[in-house]
């Protein structure tokens, strides 16, 4: 059950505060050349190519350069992504594995099970919301076995408090995303009850692909106060088409990601991925030195306090909201 689940996780949370396959299946940033002798392979795989991602995956970089790995010099890095194709993740963990590489960074639960199921390479996570209900790892401070890493897991109680701080008379909030996707799933279920705690009355509109997403946004009209988007690749990949038919379809959105305010969204909600993306190159520099993954407890943004919320004034004004005091306190960051 979700709401079991998200207690487990709160928690937890609180506990750790204290490909070379066909160009048309997959794209790739590196070929699957053997690397020069004295050279590592890390491998980085993920599912799209999304700004967050991109952000996550430098700042990833960077951090084992300050700790002394470095493409080019004792490091290679080879890097592919699905194309944003759920049916090419088999592929793509395959052809990483063929790699041969000393570490992995998988991006996405689905894309970090198949792993799981190929490899005893080491493999840090990332982008995966809730790994012990996936079945990754048994338990968030002990992962076990030869993977750890980061998740991007954010209380459903902060989304709702932003949300009817920014819309204090909403009843009805639209959950919206790929049911498809294990991340999504896990969240809608745990923002809809999350939503019947505060006497809200959830309304699911599964959008299965990017084509679904203007009827599922039309179809709200008359039936939503507020549209509640979590941590999916589907919809953040066609925010812009998201947020402008909901704006036609006079409904808010709160949209997970901070910069998607600056795109027109009521509020921009999320894990800071960069910083998550440094983190999560700590946890592969230690692997690299020795460390075993499955001792290293898994990484949550809330614990790092790193959650960041933008307010957009103007888009609220816009549908007749005003930014309360409490709110703009409550907020990172207030934009027009």
């Amino acid at each position: 059950m979700a709401e079991p689940r998200v207690r487990l996780l709160r928690r937890l949370a609180a506990v750790l505060a204290g490909t070379a396959l066909t160009t048309t299946a997959l794209s790739g940033c590196s070929g699957g050349a053997p690397t020069a002798k004295g050279k590592r392979t890390i491998a980085i795989a993920h599912i799209s190519r999304l700004s967050v991602i991109d952000d996550n995956v430098a700042a990833f970089k960077a951090e084992l350069a300050q700790r002394g790995y470095v493409d080019g010099k004792n490091v290679k890095f080879v890097q592919q992504d699905a194309n944003g194709q759920r049916s090419n993740i088999s592929l793509l963990a395959h052809s990483m594995v063929g790699q041969r590489a000393a570490l992995i960074y998988a991006l996405g639960t689905d894309l970090n099970l198949a792993f799981a199921q190929l490899t005893k390479t080491p493999v840090i996570f990332g982008l995966t919301t809730d790994p012990v209900g996936a079945g990754l790892i048994p338990d968030l401070k002990h992962p076990g076995g030869t993977t750890t890493g980061t998740s991007d897991f954010i209380d459903p109680a902060t989304y709702f408090d932003y949300l009817q701080l920014a819309v204090p008379g909403a009843k009805r909030v639209a959950l919206m995303g790929n049911i498809g996707e294990s991340n999504t799933a896990t969240q809608i279920k745990a923002f809809a009850a999350e939503a019947r705690k505060r006497s809200l009355d959830p309304v699911t509109a599964p959008v299965p692909t990017t084509n679904d997403i203007v009827p599922a946004i039309r179809s709200l009209k008359g039936r939503a106060d507020v549209i509640l988007i979590g941590a999916d690749s589907t919809l953040s990949s066609a925010d812009a088409v998201v947020i402008k038919t909901a704006t036609d379809a006079g409904i808010p959105v709160v949209f997970n990601g901070s910069a998607e305010a600056g795109k027109g969204a009521l509020i921009g909600l999320g894990p800071d991925y960069a910083k998550l993306g440094k983190v999560a190159g700590d946890l592969a520099a230690d692997v690299l030195e020795g460390k075993k993954p499955g001792d290293i407890p898994v990484a949550l943004p809330s614990a790092l306090n790193l959650v960041k919320a933008t307010v957009n004034r103007k888009v609220a004004a816009s549908f007749g909201l005003k930014v309360s005091d409490e709110l703009a306190a409550k907020a990172t960051a207030v934009g027009d």
